[in-house]
């Protein structure tokens, strides 16, 4: 099936929170510093700019709080300022509890988003007894008012994948996708209900692959950029599902894998082939790389032969090479390899390489010394983030260390918004460390906009919205960020002033950003026998550019207030050149006028 899509602009507010953190002004910009933690964190850092001040907080989960004689005391939840300053009503602690024993843990990171529609963030997360957590912004605990125990939330099974919340139905409110142990997919209102449908039974069971182990996260995604909500994970049994909103099965789904172990890696939804669509990446269990289309089908090159060893990092991508052919995956296992493919599955020149430690945290694509090439950041187990080139050499005069492991993904972004980027990350040895990179300017924006600077691309988007499409105006984010550096500008603007919106560009293939490049009819032809093509008819050969992955509409009409009529749609051309179309003229008309439609190109369903 083909579709071309109505535009649709959405207004959004981020309320002011500045009577929950506290503005900071006059504080100096960021330097570089570690704090102390009262545990171990193997989560990742979140990043997020929570009252709109231009500098960005920063959310920890941390594993396990100790006492001064090393008893755990439970988990710790922490917001931090920029400067690594606990803020007000902070840390929270998960405390031991009479039914579960022990204190849970918390493996996974926080997520921020508004759960009850209040016009305020909330943080939410999951630990590993199985119960979900929120609070306000000032740590105050949020109620979930269905089937709470002491403003918790129990699910079956424990929580060891990151809790996305998304706006599912557009009611102002973000709905809860959850993952758990007992390989149950929930996705909950916010007030712990669930949502008609689900939870989903994906089989098997996380927690026979032992109570350590993580889970995939599940990914929200548009495959289509056509408003349609689709949610992806992988699990037990060598299995990724995808389903619809109301828990059906999508068609082609679910796939197997060559392995049938149990996936750690969380999914990652890219445009591989620059089709505008995505399509699902994941490092499996099996040490294989496996890309598939919507409708389930394999990607060329796909699956992809790594070392054999089982992947549990998510895989990173990029286009670190700045070929625009299309982006590269970096792939990381638990053999210490670090593996770079093409986005067709061959293996790029100088890798893999080799670290000194298992990989478990997943590597990010930053640009860390100002050269405005993309480097490749990989956490290891041997207490080193390994920085290599796209060649795979290792750069040097750079050092990042902690004196334990490394597991969780590191972060990177302009914490002060001084021009600056730095890169967070955290280990074992209860320590968060943040460095300042010399990147700067024109570099460190095309860094966060161009590279994948935290977990499955995470860029520090305040809004929740769909993988490709956060602000839902239905133009892929990867192209925003792109041509505008940012996801700011609506589906209706004109940000080159040229007469085409955003959204007329994205479907025509022009650049946004250049008024000299713009869908139009650059020659008409009248005349009989134009080439002899049509033989003693009366013809017109209209000539303008076409664009690889469009398809061209093409109308007519008589009168200048008249209504246009389709000549001919859906016309494929495959090529990137100037192309002439010829049709024939009513020989009772008096005048016509014509016009070119270009709508993107999907495959069929």
């Amino acid at each position: 099936m083909f579709r071309s899509y109505a535009i649709f602009c959405r207004l959004a507010f981020l309320l002011s929170v500045s009577t929950l953190l506290t503005a900071r002004a006059s504080d100096p910009i960021v330097d570089d510093w570690s704090i102390d933690l009262s545990g171990p964190m193997s989560a990742s850092p979140v990043v997020r700019d929570l009252d709109g001040d231009g500098d960005y907080e920063i959310l920890i989960s941390i594993q396990m709080s100790f006492d001064a004689d090393f008893s755990p005391l439970g988990a710790e939840v922490q917001l931090l300022s920029h400067l690594g300053h606990s803020l007000k009503g902070w840390p929270v602690r998960i405390e031991a509890d009479a039914v579960n024993g022990p204190p849970a843990e918390l493996r996974v990171s926080p997520s921020v988003g508004d759960i009850d529609g209040d016009g305020n963030l909330d943080i939410v997360v999951g630990d590993t007894h199985g119960y979900l957590h929120a609070w306000e912004l000032d740590g105050t605990p949020k109620l979930f008012t269905e089937g709470a125990v002491d403003n918790r939330l129990k699910l079956d099974g424990s929580i060891k994948s990151v809790v996305r919340l998304i706006d599912i139905d557009g009611d102002g409110s973000d709905e809860l996708l959850v993952h758990s142990g007992a390989s149950k997919l929930y996705l909950l209102n916010g007030d712990g209900t669930d949502r008609a449908g689900w939870p989903v039974d994906l089989g098997g069971s996380v927690e026979e692959f032992g109570n350590w182990t993580i889970g995939s996260t599940p990914v929200a995604l548009d495959f289509d950029f056509d408003g349609e909500i689709e949610i992806a994970v992988a699990t037990t049994g060598g299995k990724v599902h995808v389903y619809d909103v109301d828990g059906n099965a999508v068609s082609g789904w679910p796939k197997s894998t060559d392995g049938d172990g149990f996936h750690l890696s969380s999914l990652v939804a890219v445009d591989l082939n620059g089709d505008y669509q995505l399509e699902l990446v994941l490092g499996g269990a099996d040490g294989k790389v496996y890309a598939w289309d919507l409708d389930g089908s394999v990607m060329e090159g796909f699956p992809a032969e790594a070392s054999g060893a089982s992947i549990v990092a998510s895989v990173a991508v990029a286009d670190f090479r700045s070929d625009y052919e299309g982006p590269e995956l970096v792939v990381a296992d638990v053999d210490k390899n670090v593996h770079c493919f093409t986005n067709r599955g061959v293996l790029l020149s100088g890798w893999p390489q080799q670290v000194g430690g298992e990989i478990i945290g997943s590597p990010i694509i930053v640009d860390v010394d100002n050269d405005n090439q993309l480097e490749i950041v990989v956490p290891s187990k041997d207490n080193i983030l390994h920085i290599f080139s796209a060649n795979g050499a290792k750069v040097s005069g750079l050092s990042f260390v902690a004196t334990d492991w490394i597991e969780s993904t590191p972060a990177c972004t302009d914490l002060d918004n001084d021009g600056d980027l730095e890169l967070l990350y955290a280990g074992l040895d209860a320590q968060l460390y943040c460095v300042q990179l010399g990147t700067r300017g024109a570099n460190a924006t095309n860094s966060i906009a161009l590279g994948w600077n935290g977990f499955l691309g995470d860029r520090g988007d305040s809004a929740n919205g769909p993988t490709g499409d956060l602000d839902s105006d239905l133009i892929a984010d990867d192209y925003e960020r792109y041509y505008f550096g940012g996801t700011e500008f609506g589906a209706d603007d004109d940000f080159d002033l040229d007469g085409s919106s955003n959204y007329v560009e994205w479907g025509a293939g022009t650049n946004p950003t250049d008024s000299s490049d713009q869908l139009s009819i650059d020659g008409i032809t009248f005349g009989i026998d134009i080439d002899d093509e049509v033989e003693g008819e009366e013809v017109v050969k209209l000539t303008w550019k076409t664009k690889v992955g469009h398809r061209y509409d093409i109308y007519s009409k008589q009168q200048l207030d008249g209504s246009w009529s389709l000549v001919e749609q859906n016309v494929d051309f495959g090529v990137n050149a100037e192309i002439t179309w010829l049709m024939q003229i009513d020989p009772a008309a008096a005048q016509c006028f014509y016009s070119i439609g270009a709508i993107r190109a999907f495959a069929s369903e």
